[in-house]
């Protein structure tokens, strides 16, 4: 570099005989540059982040500043020092960047590969290595960059109260079928740090809580800007509607005196009197077998066999129908007073016509 400071040189002839003089300056020129020194960790951890790759552009037309005033870089293009080819650097082990003996101006730097798992910074840094007309030799830069994971809400919850489901059993898994994770739910929301943006994910139920239907595959891609990906599964609960009719019309009955029945334990699940609708029963153990007995069966109808019927595995409504068979109407013929009365009646209306046809004989006979 030129050097900025004017030097004074007197030449004053001191006698007559001296045809020369010699004056001898030393003048020193410093060779000023630049230096960026990058340091990349995680946000949460401060773990060292290594293999980001970062870009170095002139952020204006950059010269020489050694007199010649030569060009260098324009603005935009990439800037490479030593063994970077494009401009582009990447973090070493220790999650650093130590890019020197850049020629002085202004650069940017911007992160172009984020590391998997992790949201990509978007921010462009402003570098400034201006000459200051000072004698300093080198400009320095420091940046402390730090990059925060991807973070993925996945929610268990009720699908008719939308309420945090316990004790379902999930597993994730990357759309090639490897295991990214294995939890149980809680009460609260399950957070899942680091997946890779823009890749499709498959949630899954391994194992249902007691009184619900499994839910289907959930897919889902993490987001790309950096946002929550946010993931609900809902749970069914399982739903039976029992209805006692009559076997000939198909009609509900009312009155009978209904229970139901754990099959294997014997212990009663509920127990009811049927009326107009079907009763319906929630939360029933899918698998599971019940029994439906009849206690008390309404009048005029037979007691129902008992029915066992398994829960299936859906949030769907599932039907059980208890036939009762009507009694047979007896008709009432009389009993053996009555029937001695019908013949005494008779007796009496057959005397009553001989004695009337005696008489008339008689008449007749004191006539002639």
């Amino acid at each position: 570099m030129l050097s900025e400071k004017v030097h004074q040189i007197n030449l004053e002839q001191k006698d007559l005989t001296t045809k020369e003089y010699v004056i001898t300056k030393n003048v020193t020129n410093i060779a000023p540059h630049g230096e960026i020194h990058v340091q990349k960790r995680d946000r949460d951890t401060l773990e060292d982040l290594s293999g980001v790759t970062f870009q170095l552009t002139a952020k204006e037309d950059i010269y020489s500043l050694d007199g010649r005033n030569i060009l260098l870089y324009k603005k935009g293009e990439a800037v490479s020092m030593d063994i970077s080819e494009n401009g582009y650097y990447v973090t070493n082990e220790l999650g650093e960047i130590h890019i020197s003996g850049l020629p002085l101006g202004k650069y940017e730097l911007k992160e172009v590969q984020e590391l998997e798992g992790y949201v990509k910074n978007n921010k462009v840094y402003d570098i400034d290595l201006s000459y200051d007309h000072t004698n300093k030799i080198i400009y320095s830069k420091e940046l402390d960059i730090l990059n925060k994971k991807t973070a993925t809400e996945i929610s268990k919850v009720d699908a008719t109260n939308e309420k945090e489901l316990e004790g379902a059993k999930l597993s994730l898994r990357d759309e090639d079928g490897n295991l990214v994770e294995e939890w149980t739910s809680t009460k609260d929301v399950h957070i899942i740090r680091g997946l890779v943006s823009g890749k499709k994910y498959i949630l899954h139920e391994d194992l249902v809580p007691l009184g619900y239907a499994t839910a289907s595959d959930v897919t889902f891609t993490v987001n790309e800007d950096g946002s929550v990906t946010k993931v609900k599964m809902k749970d069914e609960i399982t739903k039976v509607d029992i209805s006692k009719v009559d076997a000939t019309t198909g009609k509900e009955i009312e009155g009978a005196k209904l229970t139901l029945k754990d099959k294997e334990t014997g212990e009663v699940v509920e127990s009811w009197t049927s009326g107009k609708e079907p009763h319906r029963i929630e939360g029933l153990t899918v698998s599971k077998t019940y029994v439906l007995h009849e206690d008390l069966a309404p009048a005029g109808y037979n007691v129902a066999s008992d029915i066992e019927f398994t829960i299936s595995d859906t949030g769907e409504v599932q039907k059980v129908v208890m036939k009762d068979e009507a009694k047979p109407v007896v008709v009432k013929t009389g009993d053996d007073s009555n029937m001695s009365f019908y013949i005494a009646m008779g007796m009496f209306a057959l005397g009553l016509i001989v004695c009337l046809y005696a008489k008339r004989k008689y008449g007749e006979k004191n006539d002639k």
